[in-house]
């Protein structure tokens, strides 16, 4: 499908970032490279035992360099 793989791997950009009221952290993940570019894979770990009780907003965002575009999903989750 892509005929060039290191220009596509350099075509998305992933992001994923937990908030915390007004903080947040920019979690580092494991890009896969991308075979299909309606479906980007991304796997990155949250130490949960390292954030303090409270309510958190868990933000995925990917970006295509190239159309100029992104899309984002947010799930809000609480850890007690």
């Amino acid at each position: 499908m892509f005929e060039n793989r290191a220009h596509d791997i350099q075509r998305v950009n992933r992001s994923l970032c937990v908030f915390n009221g007004g903080a947040f952290s920019k979690i580092r993940g494991a890009p896969e490279r991308p075979t299909d570019l309606a479906r980007v894979l991304y796997a990155a770990e949250i130490a949960l035992k390292n954030l303090p009780g409270g309510n958190y907003l868990l933000e995925v965002t990917v970006s295509d360099r190239i159309a100029k575009t992104s899309a984002s999903q947010e799930i809000t989750f609480h850890i007690e």
